[in-house]
């Protein structure tokens, strides 16, 4: 802290020569500027504004629905200051504003826009409801402005008029995007653009009663037209910006000291100050003037590029606080064992992060899963024996960051979108963070890799340390850890392939659609995929639909650095008699030259080059063969060769560039395959099957998995074989119905019927104009246990049935009052799929069939603390802290939610309250 209260004790020159008055009064500022700096905050969890902006459309637009959406979740949980980003998308605000504009335009899909209603109804916006939330529950209230939040690319009902009038201080157009950044990004060395953002800001920070400003470098980071287009940023941008950060100090400094209250600010940026300066940004220099106060490090663009302790120390050199930001994850696994937001996965990210040095946790999108708000711990001691998972990598890599960029990281890539080729012979090294961790405690510790071939010949090292196998399952090979390994901080990993020649790999068979674990990491990346009828099943072919003029259907498949040399690519294609030009294409991009093959009712084309040969594409399913070898590209239909032509285009070339999509990634215009469509003014369709790429092995993730014995609380622990008083029983067996006064329902008649063989009662739901279908007990039986403990059990089958529907079949809810909560309930959500259970505490997988038979299940939830366990067939699965919300008590089951389709089979339900431990 030394070199913060140097500048703090010099800062009444500075405040002089800004024209404050000096004095006794200028110290008690500093002293209050300090204590403000230091004021405990461990836990800080930012709510991105879709409270107001996504609002759930078929919700009363009230004030009670508006903090019920995110606000109200954050309660009772350990939590000391929330962020709140008054939307931000290219500037526009959800607030009352004089010096910019208000979002007043319509939400997207079935969301609702409320800041409208808010402001003409209500005379109050988002902002000011959460400054008096946070105000009421003791919650520290930041601001978070976005830099360059580019939604309005793919939204235009998000775009600021501002934006419209002034085009020439965007980085592109819709017409000629440039390749490093979204046309509607602004180009901050224009200053209008600066000076607009820096009145914003001071809007804000004089109108709303904030503690802070957060400004998001990672919403975007492109922030110059010259970088947006591949070029270094100049000396004279930086210092441009430079001069917007000093002037936003000014400013927030000058407002808070006319309010009495400091106003710190915090800044989320990566976490290498080379990577900030090729961004434009003199992190340093600013560290070093004072220029802010919190550093939120890293975030989901990117996986952050150094071990937590360096950037601590950074931060302790110039009397920083540092909070390494843990965000919601955008990677998408082919297997649930590598999903990333999990409980377990969250806590070893943050375990890592408060064994690098850490102030404190900023977590970023996280009311996306408030499943883990309950777990929120603001003592690393409290994460010692929960189970972790911990990862190479936790972010994509995203083309935002410009070329080049990967190498200033110490985390070499590792993940579905960024897989490492391996030839034979060859080691690859990989690093893992870890936090502190109490391996004698751990039930197992194994390094899990998923790789693209079986039985693969591997050696692993953990620390240069061999590792023994202990599973092959499938494509998923582990290894077990011995205990003496783990420790805090940084880890290496090796991985080397024995004797494996390259294959021919289908990464496409075309007889089922795209989702779940078999889409990665094939990518949907244009809105016209969503349009119903693009993608469908037919005759085991996939067949793509472009049926719209403003858009196109394709999926991507990002190619790794190895299976580019040489790129070969088989597949099988029908294309139909009225289809236009490029709307049935093959485009390869080997990561330094491209083209795109059009397939057209009678000729097959190549764009970029401009050549073509006549052959008849519509009249049966052909064989393609196309590859891309030291820059020449041959292409074969049914063993006869079409082209073999020189290739000089790179893939970000005009000629064969990917148009603007919705959502990019990164190296997509150079280094990837796609199929389907490419032309936005033209319709047609295909259908494509067996698509076959040559591949090496490779690697595409790894993980540490670290597993505790589960627990339940001392409290609950013996209510595993308790059988005692249930208040509630409810036998299902021969599909009967029990004339229950307590026990409600709406499904209709034939929605209800006995099971084949007699056991128990068959919910069907399938039903169109019942999305909702519920039992429910009455209010009654929540009446009659005044406090205590709450128990329920079920006993429950989930049959066989289509995988193309929505993949839950049954939801038990248990919803226990929080004592003094007044409407308030915990939430514990039971969601069965056909293989797993999605519980309050994470995800537990069945066994292959295992719901097939019968399984009784048991939840109990202590209301007193908000603490529950769960129980399978008397085992114990799982325990921790329930999230509290603004929703009635209860007890439900059934479907109770429009993404629950499909059969579930019930044989019987009970309840009960256990006021004291004496009814145990």
């Amino acid at each position: 802290m030394m070199w913060r209260k140097l500048l703090l004790a010099g800062s009444c020159l500075l405040a002089n020569w800004n024209g404050f008055a000096v004095g006794p009064a200028e110290a008690q500022w500093e002293q209050m500027k300090l204590d403000a700096l230091n004021r405990p905050r461990k836990i800080i969890v930012d709510d991105d504004g879709c409270d107001a902006t996504n609002f759930p459309g078929g919700k009363a637009p009230t004030i009670e629905n508006f903090y019920a959406e995110m606000l109200d979740k954050t309660l009772g949980c350990q939590i000391d200051t929330i962020t709140y980003c008054p939307m931000a998308v290219g500037f526009l605000l959800s607030t009352r504003t004089e010096v910019f504009e208000t979002h007043r335009d319509s939400s997207w899909g079935d969301m609702a826009n409320i800041v409208p209603v808010l402001i003409d109804r209500y005379d109050t916006d988002p902002l000011q409801l959460a400054v008096e939330f946070c105000r009421k529950h003791g919650f520290e209230l930041f601001v978070n402005m976005r830099i360059n939040d580019i939604h309005d690319a793919g939204l235009p009902q998000w775009r600021p008029q501002f934006k419209t009038a002034h085009p020439e201080l965007l980085c592109g157009s819709a017409e000629n995007p440039p390749p490093h950044a979204a046309w509607t990004s602004y180009d901050f060395a224009q200053q209008p653009v600066r000076d607009k953002f820096i009145e914003i800001i001071a809007e804000l920070a004089g109108n709303y009663a904030v503690d802070g400003v957060v400004l998001d470098f990672y919403r975007e980071p492109m922030l110059f037209k010259s970088a947006a287009w591949g070029e270094p940023v100049s000396a004279e941008e930086r210092a441009l910006f430079t001069g917007m950060i000093r002037e936003i100090r000014r400013r927030t400094e000058e407002i808070g000291r006319a309010d009495n209250r400091p106003i710190l600010l915090a800044f989320r940026l990566p976490d290498s100050l080379e990577v900030c300066r090729s961004m434009g940004l003199e992190v340093e220099a600013w560290m070093k003037e004072g220029l802010f106060d919190l550093y939120f490090a890293g975030g989901d663009r990117a996986p952050h590029w150094r071990p937590w302790a360096e950037t601590a120390a950074l931060c302790r050199q110039y009397g920083l606080k540092f909070y390494p930001s843990v965000d919601h994850s955008w990677i998408r696994p082919r297997y649930s064992d590598f999903l990333r937001n999990t409980a377990a996965s969250i806590d070893g990210q943050t375990a890592a992060a408060w064994a690098g040095g850490a102030d404190g946790i900023f977590y970023f999108n996280f009311f996306y899963e408030t499943h883990y708000f309950p777990a929120f711990a603001r003592r690393a001691a409290d994460l010692l024996r929960r189970d972790k998972n911990y990862f190479a990598v936790n972010q994509p890599w995203d083309r935002v960051w410009g070329p080049g960029l990967e190498a200033a990281g110490q985390f070499p890539l590792l993940c579905p979108g960024h897989p490492a080729e391996l030839r034979s012979g060859e080691t690859r090294s990989f690093r893992l963070e870890l936090g502190e961790e109490a391996p004698e405690a751990a039930e197992s510790i194994r390094l899990k890799l998923l790789t693209n071939r079986h039985r693969a010949p591997l050696q692993v090292a953990f620390d240069r340390q061999s590792l023994e196998p202990v599973a092959a399952d499938g494509l998923i090979n582990s290894y077990a850890v011995p205990p003496g390994l783990l420790r805090p901080g940084m880890h290496e990993l090796s991985v080397t392939v024995g004797e494996m020649a390259p294959a021919l790999v289908t990464v496409l068979a075309g007889d089922e659609l795209l989702q779940g674990a078999n889409q990665v990491p094939w990518r949907r990346l244009y809105k016209g995929n969503a349009r119903p009828g693009a993608e469908t099943i037919r005759d085991g072919a996939y067949r793509l639909v472009d049926g719209d003029e403003n858009e196109v259907v394709n999926f991507l498949y990002p190619l790794a650095e190895g299976e580019c040399n040489p790129l070969r690519v088989a597949v099988e294609c029908r294309v139909e008699p009225e289809s236009g030009a490029e709307t049935a294409v093959l485009r390869l991009a080997d990561g330094r030259v491209a083209e795109i093959i059009s397939f057209e009712p009678s000729q097959i084309r190549l764009v970029g080059i401009g050549k073509s040969v006549p052959f008849e594409t519509t009249d049966r399913f052909h064989r393609y063969e196309a590859a891309i070898e030291d820059g020449i590209l041959t292409v074969e239909a049914d063993g006869e060769l079409l082209f073999r032509e020189k290739l000089t285009l790179p893939g970000d070339a005009a000629a064969v560039r990917l148009p603007e999509s919705f959502y990019r990634i990164a190296e997509m215009d150079v280094r990837s395959i796609l199929i389907g469509s490419l032309n936005r003014a033209g319709t047609g369709a295909a259908a494509w099957k067996n698509v076959q790429l040559v591949q090496s092995f490779r690697l595409e993730d790894l993980m540490l998995e670290i597993k505790y014995p589960v627990e339940p609380p001392p409290q609950l622990a013996s209510l595993a074989g308790w059988d005692g008083n249930w208040q509630f029983e409810a036998d299902f067996k021969a599909g009967r119905l029990p004339a229950r006064e307590q026990l409600r329902h709406d499904y209709r008649p034939e929605r209800l019927t006995p099971t084949a063989d007699g056991s128990g009662l068959r919910l069907d739901h399938n039903d169109p104009e019942r999305p909702f279908q519920t039992f429910s007990l009455e209010e009654a039986v929540w009446k009659s246990g005044a406090a205590g403990i709450v128990v329920a059990e079920w006993r429950l089958r989930i049959p066989a049935q289509d995988p193309e529907q929505f993949p839950a079949r049954f939801q038990m809810i248990l919803r226990p009052p929080v004592p003094g909560g007044g409407a308030r309930s915990y939430e514990g959500v039971f969601r069965f799929e056909e293989n797993r259970l999605l519980h309050p505490w994470g995800v537990y997988e069945f066994g292959p069939e295992m719901l097939r038979d019968y399984h009784t299940f048991r939840a109990a939830v202590d209301p007193a603390s908000g603490e529950g366990a769960l129980w399978i067939d008397g085992g114990i699965i799982a325990a921790g802290r329930l999230l509290a919300a603004a929703n009635r008590p209860g007890c439900l089951w059934g479907d109770i939610s429009s993404s629950v389709d499909g059969v579930a089979e019930l044989s019987a339900v009970k309840f009960a309250w256990l006021p004291s431990a004496d009814d145990r």
